[in-house]
């Protein structure tokens, strides 16, 4: 009997610890780096060096698929996964925009992170999405049948997988 009483304890509060997901909180609830006014995803970074973003696509137009190039860069905000904020968009001009990930899948962004200035540090490259992973971000975006049927070829893509990003409060 007193080794089923800590083992009840320890699996009710396992139990009710992990009812909460990060892609519940929004940016005013992320934690805040006071010095900055930054809120925190993934890795704390610092906003420092960070190169603009007509600096990163010119970048990116230097790269060949299978290249990579470790850098730090700050943009707005284009869009975020809405199912559960799992990619995002920056952009780098009025037509381009990098295609975020994030590390090892271990941290999301607020849903209604869109338009926000955001810094973002980690790998960039060059990748040819597949029309089946355009469909199903297409999907996530919430586009019509129609639009989705409509994606018939594979797109030249700026990634970038990042281990941290800052978002301006």
């Amino acid at each position: 009997m007193k080794i089923l009483f800590p083992i009840a304890v320890v699996a009710l509060l396992a139990s009710t610890s992990c009812t909460t997901t990060e892609n519940d909180i929004t940016v005013e609830e992320a934690v805040v780096n006071p010095l900055e006014g930054f809120a925190v995803f993934g890795d704390t970074i610092s906003p420092d060096g960070a190169i603009s973003a007509s600096d990163m696509l010119a970048k990116y137009e230097a790269m060949e698929e299978g290249d990579t190039l470790e850098v730090k860069f700050s943009s707005v905000i284009e869009n975020v996964c809405q199912a559960k904020g799992c990619w995002m968009n920056l952009e780098l001009s009025d037509e381009e925009s990098a295609y975020i990930r994030f590390k090892d899948y271990g941290f999301f962004m607020p849903l209604n992170s869109s338009g926000s200035e955001a810094i973002a540090e980690g790998k960039a490259f060059v990748s040819v999405r597949s029309v089946e992973a355009l469909q199903h971000d297409a999907e996530d975006e919430g586009h019509s049948a129609e639009e989705i049927a409509a994606i018939t070829e594979p797109e030249v893509t700026y990634s970038f997988t990042a281990h941290g990003v800052l978002i301006k409060e």
